[in-house]
């Protein structure tokens, strides 16, 4: 939401044009980069409350991009299984 002089601006999702909530919500975001996947966890995101459609401020997604760039010590290391889908 926006403060505007005397009222406030409701942003709506792109996909399904619900109203978003002003509050944002921690999630966690799956990224890819060069062959490498990284995980953030408690990422502050706007989320709609119908679709589950999630929306990041600049300053998260800059924050993420520095990370991938020069990736800190990880708090936790996960395997993930590759799976190939063969179609029937």
């Amino acid at each position: 939401m926006y403060q505007g002089s005397d009222e406030m601006k409701v942003d709506f999702c792109e996909y399904c044009n619900a109203p978003l909530p002003s509050d944002e919500k921690l999630v966690t975001v799956h990224r890819h980069r060069g062959g490498q996947h990284f995980i953030f966890e408690r990422v502050p995101a706007q989320v709609c409350p119908r679709c589950g459609e999630r929306y990041f401020s600049a300053q998260a997604v800059r924050e993420m991009d520095r990370l991938m760039k020069k990736p800190a010590a990880p708090i936790t290391l996960v395997p993930i299984p590759v799976i190939e889908l063969n179609p029937v």
